[in-house]
């Protein structure tokens, strides 16, 4: 099992989410150290339990974990990557959880669960909690405020089915368990000011807004809730469990920030380099665009001048065509007056041959009387050639 088949599809949360959503990691770490005070020798139950290392975290000081998550695969994949003798994973349902019995967990941890049902499967999951959990056994569990995600950061997570206000979280939790201690978890920016002999000590808080410019002392009231976490439990004696403030003296949020900037600052660079490559590209496509349009406004010309010649060859071969109707017209009128002519031709030349065949029956005549006048109109034809 790889993490890649872990996706970061915003479902659960993963150790190796990018360190610039370090509200993220430090919401979700925060929480299982919360736990963690109240973890040692206990047999712990871990709700939703996801990649695993939350579960990992309470198992440092446990005498034994359960992580049950509902995905097979990340089940599987927290099995592969978190090995402990006191640890175990097992895949199930909130509302039906794989463990036959009741009060077997000292501790019961559910953390960011409930928004992801509906409220009869909140109840359900309720139940579950109530049945597997010892009769002084502690439920710390947590929810996003409805408030803050709905009205402050208006973000709809898609995969949120029900997130709850105060008294709707608070209501919920008082079917089962008498006693709840409720705390607020939010990221704010922060710095210390501790006793260097006392590193676990008190912690005096003093809280300021930006307003108008200026830095404002103000009420540590009016810091907004990001998530509810309640202590809950039905036991004869209170639960005390310190406030929990999260240092990250590696400062990988800080710097993982400083690197998304110049990461940014590098991007835009290049950006920029593109940007001016491109808009040198886009002035010589430009003057090629404006060499296309000369060319083809001097194309125009011509196909225009070629229009006109073409206009004038046209006329000029109608009237052609005119001429030559006109010419086969009379070339029509001369074949006729041939065949008219070939016709007399003809018939001068039918007279003739019977004149000749006249002629000849009257030279073959023996009567001179006959032939003489012939032979004086010979002699006569004679004299004038």
């Amino acid at each position: 099992m790889t993490e890649e088949k872990l996706p970061m599809d915003g479902e659960r949360y993963l150790p190796w989410m990018p360190i610039e959503w370090g509200k993220i990691h430090n919401d979700h770490l925060n929480r299982y150290y919360f736990a963690r005070q109240i973890a040692e020798g206990k047999i712990i139950l871990d709700i939703a339990s996801g990649e695993g290392y939350g579960s990992n975290i309470l198992a440092e000081v446990a005498k034994k974990v359960v992580g049950v998550d509902i995905s097979e695969d990340a089940v599987e994949f927290a099995k592969q990557k978190y090995k402990k003798g006191n640890l175990e994973y097992l895949h199930g349902d909130a509302c039906n959880i794989p463990i036959e019995g009741n009060g077997l967990f000292d501790v019961i941890c559910s953390f960011e669960t409930l928004e992801h049902l509906d409220w009869d499967s909140q109840l359900l999951m309720l139940s579950e909690f109530t049945r597997l959990i010892k009769s002084d056994g502690i439920l710390i569990i947590s929810t996003p405020n409805r408030y803050y995600t709905q009205d402050i950061v208006k973000y709809d997570n898609p995969h949120h089915k029900l997130e709850l206000e105060f008294n709707d979280f608070d209501a919920l939790l008082a079917r089962s368990f008498l006693k709840r201690k409720f705390y607020s978890q939010q990221n704010y920016e922060s710095n210390q000011i501790i006793k260097m002999e006392d590193i676990d000590g008190l912690y005096k808080e003093v809280v300021y807004s930006f307003k108008d410019g200026i830095f404002l002392k103000t009420c540590p009231n009016e810091k907004i809730p990001q998530n509810y976490i309640c202590v809950a439990s039905n036991a004869a004696t209170e639960t005390n469990m310190n406030d929990s403030f999260l240092t990250d003296i590696s400062n990988a949020t800080e710097q993982g920030l400083r690197d998304t900037i110049a990461n940014s600052a590098n991007i835009n660079s290049e950006l920029f380099r593109n940007l001016t490559d491109t808009q040198a590209e886009n002035i010589n496509l430009n003057n090629s665009i404006i060499d296309l349009k000369n060319l083809l406004e001097n194309a125009n010309v011509k196909e225009n001048v070629l229009n006109e010649k073409n206009e004038e060859l046209l006329q000029q071969l109608g009237n052609m065509q005119i001429k030559n109707a006109e010419l086969s017209q009379q070339l029509g009128n001369v074949q006729i007056k041939n065949a008219e002519l070939s016709q007399q031709i003809q018939h001068q030349q039918a007279q003739v041959s019977n004149l000749e065949k006249v002629i000849q029956e009257y030279e073959n005549s023996t009567s001179w009387r006959v032939t003489k006048p012939i032979r004086n109109f010979k002699r006569l034809i004679s004299k004038g050639n």
